[in-house]
Protein backbone atom coordinates (compact mmCIF):
# COMPACT_ATOMS: atom_id res chain seq x y z
CA UNK A 1 0.00 0.00 0.00
CA UNK A 2 2.80 1.94 0.74
CA UNK A 3 3.94 2.35 -2.74
CA UNK A 4 0.58 4.20 -4.11
CA UNK A 5 0.52 6.45 -1.42
CA UNK A 6 4.92 7.26 -2.43
CA UNK A 7 4.23 7.09 -6.03
CA UNK A 8 1.55 9.91 -5.66
CA UNK A 9 3.87 12.25 -3.27
CA UNK A 10 6.92 11.11 -6.41
CA UNK A 11 4.30 12.99 -8.63
CA UNK A 12 3.96 16.11 -6.87
CA UNK A 13 7.59 16.12 -6.38
CA UNK A 14 8.49 15.69 -10.17
CA UNK A 15 5.58 18.73 -11.08
CA UNK A 16 7.33 20.85 -8.59
CA UNK A 17 10.50 20.50 -10.51
CA UNK A 18 8.74 21.03 -13.90
CA UNK A 19 7.60 24.24 -12.19
CA UNK A 20 10.81 25.26 -10.97
CA UNK A 21 11.98 25.12 -15.30
CA UNK A 22 9.93 27.82 -16.27
CA UNK A 23 8.71 30.59 -13.55
CA UNK A 24 8.81 32.98 -16.07
CA UNK A 25 5.53 31.47 -17.64
CA UNK A 26 2.85 31.88 -15.43
CA UNK A 27 0.28 29.84 -17.53
CA UNK A 28 2.86 26.90 -17.15
CA UNK A 29 3.71 27.37 -13.46
CA UNK A 30 -0.19 27.59 -12.60
CA UNK A 31 -0.44 24.50 -14.65
CA UNK A 32 1.93 22.63 -12.67
CA UNK A 33 0.75 23.99 -9.44
CA UNK A 34 -2.94 22.39 -10.18
CA UNK A 35 -0.96 19.17 -10.58
CA UNK A 36 1.11 19.48 -7.53
CA UNK A 37 -2.03 19.99 -5.77
CA UNK A 38 -3.24 16.86 -7.21
CA UNK A 39 -0.98 14.76 -6.73
CA UNK A 40 -0.75 15.90 -2.73
CA UNK A 41 -4.60 15.74 -2.33
CA UNK A 42 -4.21 11.89 -4.02
CA UNK A 43 -1.46 11.17 -1.26
CA UNK A 44 -3.27 12.86 1.58
CA UNK A 45 -6.65 10.80 0.86
CA UNK A 46 -4.89 7.35 -0.03
CA UNK A 47 -2.56 7.47 3.19
CA UNK A 48 -6.42 7.96 4.74
CA UNK A 49 -7.97 5.34 3.52
CA UNK A 50 -4.76 2.77 4.38
CA UNK A 51 -4.90 3.85 7.82
CA UNK A 52 -8.77 3.13 8.34
CA UNK A 53 -8.94 0.37 6.38
CA UNK A 54 -5.75 -0.67 9.11
CA UNK A 55 -3.64 -1.83 6.64
CA UNK A 56 -0.95 1.59 7.08
CA UNK A 57 -0.23 2.37 10.37
CA UNK A 58 -0.55 5.98 11.94
CA UNK A 59 2.79 6.52 12.63
CA UNK A 60 3.75 7.15 8.97
CA UNK A 61 3.20 10.68 9.08
CA UNK A 62 -0.07 12.31 6.53
CA UNK A 63 1.33 14.27 3.94
CA UNK A 64 1.04 18.33 3.94
CA UNK A 65 -1.94 18.59 1.87
CA UNK A 66 -1.41 22.43 1.12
Amino acid sequence: MNWTRLFFINKAKEWARLRDLAPDKPGHVCFAEGQISMWKGLAFQATKEFINAGVMCEAIALPNHS
